[in-house]
């Protein structure tokens, strides 16, 4: 309980700059809502505890279309938000690689 007081405190300290950046979901999730989550002891990478909502709204399966490329999503960035959101999409895919 501790550790979620802290974590409420630090969150609440850096409040005023999260909504001049106007964050959108997935940077809301993983700034504020996750970090939460883990001090309540839930795992957010256990999808038999927490259900993911992907792909953002930007993205496009093209898994079952002809594509150039490795991956199986596309995406349509067109501004800084999503650029952010992009970003932690591909943290959370690497550290999802590294277990």
């Amino acid at each position: 309980m501790k550790q979620l007081i802290q974590t409420i405190e630090q969150i609440r300290s850096k409040l005023e700059g999260f909504r001049r950046r106007s964050l959108k979901e997935t940077p809301t999730r993983t700034i504020i809502i996750d970090p939460m989550l883990k001090d309540l002891g839930w795992d957010v990478r256990d999808l038999d505890e927490v259900e993911l909502e992907y792909p953002p709204s930007f993205a496009r399966d093209v898994s079952s279309i002809g594509h150039w490329g490795s991956g199986d999503l596309e995406l349509g960035i067109n501004n800084r938000s999503q650029i952010q959101e992009t970003l932690i999409l591909i943290r959370e895919s690497f550290e999802s690689l590294a277990g």
